[in-house]
């Protein structure tokens, strides 16, 4: 018995010695500094019982040590759920950690820059703070990014966009490293702009990754890509794309002054790049194009164009597009040069039926019937027979209900899409046509202007026949065929009117007609360079000039 209560007096007295001990070098967080162990305080720590326990002996920090850096920044990150902050040791000196969880590769932090630190002699006889910074930038640690910082906002902000910092407080100043290391989707075929022919990759989130995509396409000195930070609530990475010897100075000038002085409070779409670089004109029609192709992007910068490409949107920007290229379409390069120049025609003569066709079915049907073949005439008549509305409403309501069905399909989900256009255009189009509600002559002509709409192959310009669509239904309703033909005109005076950074939206046909000594017709090739493309054994391959020479 009396053996039983020593050996728990003494198993009692280890646990609380131990519990001391732990709590002396338990390790401490950026607002909580260590304490500066003296010479007697570190050693060998004896433990009284069966045996001796040692603890290792805490190394000194530097006298006089302030951590006043390290709290603005982590003030300046507020309430940061994720944020880690660490107390590393150099040899004898300290350094302070800030990282945000999830936005870095923690393997590679832990094995490429706390081991070093730790077990890289080299480092550890460090003199001095500031040969420690220099040992670490000359190879200390095993980064192939990093950069010296002494403004706090910039630290900060690199931290925000997946860097690490080691923060040096004597010295006011940190190494911050890049290490993103975040979850990112891969290349994968595009699920918008299809192809038979030709690459099948696509832009993802990650806009290295994307400039990666075209520097692969386009293997050039004079690629040049400059960086910018846009919206400032967000922070947002973006790139200016575009290839030396080939952009116009001017146009190159308008664009990089439009993004210097950008004001945007946030950047999570392109639409707000879009109204600062094109103006909040009311006209529906695209000046810019979005693609998720990287070829069809390289061919823009093949042109003399200028892309843009914003971190976290898997699609880019190019600028300026004239109101004849969103009928060229990147399939195209890849056909040969009759199948591509007919499919482009044919896109240009679609795009005219698809705004024309109800207006001008409602004018012959209504003021003049005359023009059109008796049979055709005797047959409409007799489908609209117990119809009780008029053909300008039975259209318009068929042409809401079609635009609404491709709504549905864009914002349902996938599994349900197809069953909403099956009981739209199927179900619900034979139960009004057998109720009388609309005549099939309306139907017919909705379905011949549907399918003529999607084969334009751009959403933007859809939604701009969408808009003309009415106004010349409306305005022929009222006049006829000759609202149709007013309508028209004012269609080609908006578009006439429309200029992006200097350049008109109806070039070439502008760039010929505005000049001084007259009014001149475009030339023929510019004029069919629009409309066709060229074979490959017409094109003049240029030797390529060489700086210096």
């Amino acid at each position: 018995m009396p053996n039983l209560f020593h050996y728990i007096k003494d198993l009692s007295k280890e646990f609380f010695v131990n519990r001391i001990i732990a709590k002396r070098h338990r390790p401490c967080s950026y607002y909580n500094l260590p304490p500066y162990y003296s010479a007697s305080d570190s050693g060998v720590h004896s433990v009284d019982g069966n045996g001796t326990a040692s603890s290792p002996a805490s190394p000194t920090p530097a006298p006089n040590l302030d951590d006043a850096m390290t709290i603005k920044i982590i003030e300046s990150l507020g309430s940061a759920g994720d944020m880690v902050t660490r107390t590393l040791m150099a040899g004898s000196h300290q350094i302070n950690m800030v990282y945000l969880d999830g936005l870095i590769d923690t393997a590679f932090v832990s094995e490429c820059i706390i081991r070093p630190l730790a077990d890289n002699t080299w480092v550890s006889k460090a003199v001095s703070s500031q040969d420690l910074v220099d040992r670490l930038d000359w190879g200390g640690v095993y980064a192939a990014s990093q950069s010296r910082q002494t403004d706090i906002e910039e630290i900060v902000t690199q931290i925000l966009t997946g860097s690490v910092a080691l923060i040096f407080n004597d010295l006011n100043m940190a190494l911050t490293f890049d290490c993103k290391g975040f979850e990112r989707r891969s290349v994968s075929e595009p699920t918008e702009e299809h192809t038979l022919k030709g690459p099948k990759d696509c832009f993802v989130e990650t806009m290295r990754v994307n400039t990666a995509t075209v520097r692969r396409k386009i293997c050039s000195q004079d690629l040049a890509i400059e960086n910018y930070v846009l919206g400032q609530d967000t922070n947002t990475a973006a790139v200016l794309v575009y290839l030396r010897g080939r952009v116009k100075t001017d146009l190159l000038d308008a664009v990089k002054k439009s993004l210097d002085e950008a004001k945007i409070e946030d950047m999570l779409s392109l639409s707000s790049i879009e109204s600062l670089l094109v103006g909040g004109r009311l006209s529906p029609f695209p000046q810019i194009l979005y693609t998720e192709k990287p070829d069809r992007f390289s061919a823009g910068i093949l042109d003399g164009r200028v892309g843009i490409i914003v971190d976290g949107i898997p699609f880019a920007m190019i600028l300026p597009y004239s109101f004849f290229d969103f009928f060229r379409m990147s399939a195209d390069y890849n056909y040969k040069y009759l199948p591509s120049t007919i499919y482009r025609i044919m896109r240009f003569v679609l795009f005219f039926i698809t705004i024309f066709l109800p207006g001008v079915f409602v004018a012959l049907s209504n003021f003049h019937p005359e023009m059109l073949p008796s049979d055709l005439a005797m047959s409409l008549a007799m489908s609209r027979q117990g119809v009780p509305f008029p053909a300008i409403f039975e259209i318009t309501l068929v042409l809401l209900a079609f635009h609404g069905l491709i709504q549905a399909g864009l914002g349902s989900w996938t599994s349900i899409g197809g069953t909403v256009s099956i009981v739209g255009a199927l179900v619900l189009g034979d139960a009004a046509i057998n109720a009388r509600f609309i005549s099939p002559s309306i139907l017919v002509i909705v379905a011949i202007t549907g399918i003529c709409m999607l084969a334009l192959q751009n959403f933007e310009l859809l939604f701009a026949s969408f808009i003309w669509q009415f106004i010349i239904l409306l305005m022929s309703s009222f006049y006829g065929l000759l609202g149709a033909l007013f309508a028209g005109l004012l269609l080609l005076y908006s578009l006439s009117r429309m200029e992006t950074f200097g350049i008109p939206y109806l070039q070439p046909f502008e760039t010929y007609m505005r000049t001084d000594v007259g009014w001149f017709p475009p030339s023929v090739d510019d004029l069919a360079r629009k409309f066709r493309s060229r074979p490959f054994n017409t094109l003049r391959l240029k030797p390529k000039a060489r700086k210096g020479r």
